[in-house]
């Protein structure tokens, strides 16, 4: 996408995992503020999923939160959106930026392995890559 309408802020925290369930996740319903959205159940990484929440969640320790915010130019705080369209900017803004977040969380984890990881991960990003370019991903 075109950034010339926006700049963006990034920011990070890490939380206990006990501590973000107890305040963030639904454990009865934990996809019940998912269902709205378009691309429910089309990604890996959304809704619904094979394991309950509160099994997965026991899994971790803790949680690296990372939040994205988009600070608009005025001329694009200006710009009038029906509201499709503005749900539709914000949904392709959002998950643009979630996907490079991604491939920059893998490019760094590629330091201290070896050779053959490597080659592994570098063709898990060919493959993610061709999926994304086929809207698989």
């Amino acid at each position: 996408m075109n950034r010339s309408g926006y700049t963006i802020v990034q920011a990070g925290a890490e939380v206990p995992a006990e501590e973000f369930v107890r305040r963030y996740v639904d454990l009865a319903d934990p996809a019940a503020g998912c269902r709205p959205c378009p691309d429910y159940g089309r990604f890996w990484t959304c809704p619904p999923y094979d394991v309950p929440a509160a099994e997965y969640w026991a899994g971790f320790d803790t949680v690296l939160l990372r939040g994205i915010q988009f600070h608009f130019t005025p001329a694009m705080l200006e710009r009038r959106f029906d509201p499709e369209e503005l749900a539709e900017y914000t949904r392709r803004l959002t998950a643009e930026q979630a996907r490079q977040t991604a491939h920059r969380k893998l490019l760094l984890r590629i330091g201290g392995v070896g050779i053959f990881s490597i080659l592994v991960i570098a063709l898990a990003v060919v493959l993610i890559r061709k999926l994304h370019k086929a809207g698989k991903c």
